[in-house]
């Protein structure tokens, strides 16, 4: 176990356990500058800011791996970014939660069952989106 900004040196040990190459780590993270709700699969890529991902590019040394960015919107200019990101979820958020999980979880089955390109079209078109929550 290890905290999300440190992530990268354990999923680097879990992909040589199991001789996967990057290319087949599929990674699911929260991002700030997607709206609450909306989903985007990437095949690859930069942190953009994102600690976490910042390790795992810095443990595996390539941004080369598929993610499934899950929205979690910016805060009100009033909020701290970090206060945001660690505090509680919103309780209007909290009532669409379990959507936006169980969409997450859909995006990663279709990965794993159709392909990177299929899914992308699924859900980066049609994924769950705050505006119909």
């Amino acid at each position: 176990m290890a905290f999300m900004n440190r992530s990268g040196p354990p999923i680097l040990q879990l992909a040589k356990y199991y001789k996967l190459t990057f290319d087949h780590v599929l990674v699911i993270h929260d991002d700030i500058d997607i709206l609450f709700g909306n989903l985007k699969i990437k095949t690859k890529g930069g942190h953009g800011g994102h600690n976490g991902i910042r390790s795992i590019i810095g443990a595996s040394g390539s941004g080369e791996f598929p993610r499934i960015r899950v929205g979690i919107g910016r805060p009100d200019t009033h909020i701290d970014v970090t206060d945001h990101v660690l505090g509680k979820i919103a309780k209007e958020e909290i009532k669409h939660l379990e959507t936006v999980l169980t969409s997450a979880g859909q995006a990663a089955h279709a990965i794993i069952n159709k392909g990177l390109t299929l899914s992308m079209n699924m859900f980066n078109r049609n994924g769950v989106r705050s505006d119909k929550l």
